[in-house]
């Protein structure tokens, strides 16, 4: 084993430099439990691949990047709870060993474990990124914990009392974390309580449970949130922390009162499954190089666009994770802040202090910062406000709800930003949304044949006939797709475009983009992706049109 200290070989392999490790040193003084690669994480001064491969140098086992394919062969063997307390997946291979890509490699129990279990087999055992080990695991999860919880469901149902919703709320809410669910929704009708999950921007429904259990389940929400219980038919706001095996999970709650009892939101924000890493975001390449040039320029304004679940606040968190480090001060202002960061100063709007964007703004420019964050530009005074941190020398990045690039021009001269400001400060828009992947399990290859009369084929198809994927479905995924992507079209700002500014002949710009063969429109990016195979045309036609 490389005895070498995880900061020092960082240094060495140039991932990090010495005033990075120094900071987290210090904060390692403090917190003595923690580990120097969770710090380093924690500050985004290092990626999870580059943790891994350090831990895999010190401990000689390889460094895994492929698929998660399990072995089903060691489930027989080995219960699948012990291998998500030790947080070791077992992969599938054709080699005739076993192996098994470990989170951890100072956990000696397990690889006695494993050992004793194959004691005439050969064993391997490899190091792997831990959320990636922990996802593959979950994916082992769903299909058991799916059927534990209907089972839960239909027991409730037959016993006609409320013995058991709180246990039935709590495997409810690892289900939802398992699956990557973003919401649970409790919709009380005139028949039942009809429960669905919100998973990749899709909801389906789950299952039900019998209308008067709704007050049951809203009060065990109500006391969780430290909320007064009873007051079924007022809006509600709250929030609790769910502890998931060893992490905790923010809940946010709403309640609202609607004819049938109160109908209810749990949405889950799970820090551990957001990833802001800019590179493993899903960027095309050539959209990945332009964002690259939009961030290194050292002042203007950067406007990440799209409608609302369009991953805007994701990308808008990766940008600064990848832009921050000691030498740079970062201020935000949210509504409200969603996720805590480290190396950033976050302000919440709170209304009631009159404190909104458009103060934040103007206090920032007098707290020395480089770096300032709009959770979203939605009014003319912000909007000015933004302009103003722009041309006064700060890298300014925020969101608008528009549709592609150029309607970003169009809306904020509507908020009235003069052209001169918008050609002068604007520096870049990212329009974008996201995309279901197909379950690379269970992709099935066909013939599409392109109807002449369907105009959203025309977009996407240029042959009769292509071959491409469809979803089919497995207990890996959710009817045939497994997570999402982005699709995106990026515009910089270059002299020509900003004379048709000024002139404000804004409608020439999408003339001039379409004639260059160095820009993709999000059509474009969202056609490469389904002619790789990695989604289908219906779920192109569902979020594009």
């Amino acid at each position: 084993m490389n005895k070498n200290k995880m900061g020092d070989i960082l240094v060495n392999r140039h991932d990090i430099n010495a005033e990075e490790l120094n900071l987290c040193l210090d904060i390692q003084n403090i917190e003595k439990k923690e580990k120097i690669g969770a710090i380093l994480r924690h500050f985004n001064f290092v990626t999870d691949d580059e943790i891994g491969e350090v831990i895999a140098e010190q401990s000689g086992w390889k460094f895994f990047r492929g698929t998660y394919a399990p072995d089903k062969e060691v489930l027989k063997v080995i219960d699948l709870s012990v291998l998500v307390k030790h947080q070791v997946f077992p992969l599938k291979t054709v080699n005739g060993r076993k192996t098994f890509v470990c989170a951890r490699i100072d956990d000696m129990e397990i690889t006695d474990i494993v050992s004793d279990s194959f004691p005439f087999v050969e064993v391997e055992f490899m190091v792997g990124v831990e959320k990636d080990v922990c996802f593959a695991l979950e994916s082992l999860m769903q299909e058991e914990l799916n059927k534990k919880v209907k089972e839960h469901a239909g027991r409730i149902n037959e016993q006609k009392n409320v013995d058991g919703v709180a246990e039935f709320l709590d495997e409810l809410l690892h289900l939802a974390v398992v699956h990557h669910g973003t919401d649970i929704h409790f919709e009380p009708s005139e028949k039942a309580v009809e429960i669905s999950l919100r998973v990749d921007g899709i909801k389906f429904s789950f299952c039900c449970l019998r209308k008067y259990f709704i007050y049951t389940i809203v009060n065990r929400i109500l006391t969780l949130c430290e909320l007064n219980t009873g007051e079924y038919f007022k809006i509600k706001d709250g929030g609790f922390k769910f502890k998931y095996f060893d992490r905790q999970v923010d809940i946010r709650v709403s309640i609202i009162p609607s004819i049938f009892g109160p109908s209810m939101v749990l949405r889950i924000l799970d820090r551990a499954k957001v990833s802001y890493d800019l590179k493993r975001l899903g960027y095309s390449f050539h959209n990945w190089k332009k964002i690259q040039n939009l961030i290194s320029r050292p002042y203007g304004l950067v406007l990440i666009t799209g409608p609302t679940g369009s991953g805007k606040s994701t990308t808008l968190y990766s940008l600064l994770n990848h832009l921050k480090s000691p030498e740079k001060k970062i201020v935000t202002v949210e509504n409200p802040v969603e996720m805590p960061q480290s190396l950033m100063v976050q302000i919440q709007v709170n209304e009631i202090q009159n404190l909104n964007f458009a103060s934040a703004i103007r206090a920032f420019l007098r707290h020395d910062p480089d770096v300032i964050l709009i959770g979203e530009i939605r009014d003319a005074e912000t909007a000015q406000e933004a302009f103003r941190a722009a041309e006064t020398g700060h890298q300014v990045f925020s969101t608008l709800h528009t549709n592609d690039v150029v309607s970003s021009m169009l809306r904020l001269k509507d908020l009235g930003v003069d052209v001169v400001n918008i050609s002068n400060s604007l520096a870049g828009v990212v329009a974008q949304r996201l995309i279901r992947k197909l379950c690379p399990f269970c992709k099935q290859k066909i013939k599409i044949f392109m109807e002449n009369d369907n105009v959203a084929q025309t977009k996407y198809l240029d042959e009769d006939v292509t071959e491409a994927f469809v979803p089919v479905g497995c207990p890996k995924c959710v009817n045939g797709y497994l997570g999402r992507t982005v699709v995106a079209e990026v515009l910089s700002m270059d002299d020509e475009i900003r004379d048709l500014i000024e002139k404000q002949n804004l409608n020439m710009i999408r003339q001039l983009l379409r004639g260059r063969k160095d820009h993709k429109d999000i059509f474009a990016d969202a056609k490469a992706l389904f002619l790789s195979g990695e989604t289908s045309l219906d779920e192109l036609i569902r979020v594009l049109g």
